[in-house]
């Protein structure tokens, strides 16, 4: 749901069950061009389950289950998407009446902030390349092998 910035519709969903679902893949870069460049990867899809933007909504009676966000594309320092199940941007959501946010992969929601009563479970964000790690090194060896 998304409405312009200032224009707040504030809508409710009422006993709804948003399970299974699963935000969009990102683009591929392709293979490297002249000069050796690498392609960034596209960004995976946020919100697998509901993504809201510049309003507020009541999530009333209902959940918000096992539903996942996209994949990154291939190609230069892929980043992973948020937010399986509720994923905000300047929104807010409010659970109400027994609503829960459980299960969603990698995390229930992109804000604990912007959902309240919403928890992520302990589960972070997956990272492309933190400095030192198998991926850091992967990619680095792609860029210098593109270079040659």
């Amino acid at each position: 749901m998304s409405t312009r910035q200032g224009e707040h519709l504030n809508p409710v969903v009422t006993t709804t069950e948003l399970s299974g679902n699963h935000a969009g893949r990102g683009g591929d870069a392709g293979v490297p061009g002249a000069g050796g460049y690498v392609g960034w990867a596209g960004y995976g899809g946020n919100g697998g389950g509901l993504g809201l933007f510049y309003d507020a909504l009541t999530f009333d009676g209902g959940s918000v289950t096992d539903n996942t966000a996209g994949e990154p594309g291939a190609g230069y320092s892929p980043l992973a998407a948020d937010a399986g199940g509720v994923y905000t941007l300047d929104a807010r959501v409010t659970l109400a009446d027994g609503a829960t946010v459980t299960g969603n992969r990698p995390r229930n929601c992109s804000s604990v902030a912007d959902v309240p009563g919403c928890v992520n479970d302990g589960n972070p964000l997956p990272h492309a390349a933190v400095a030192g790690s198998r991926d850091e090194a992967a990619i680095t060896a792609v860029s210098a092998s593109a270079r040659r």
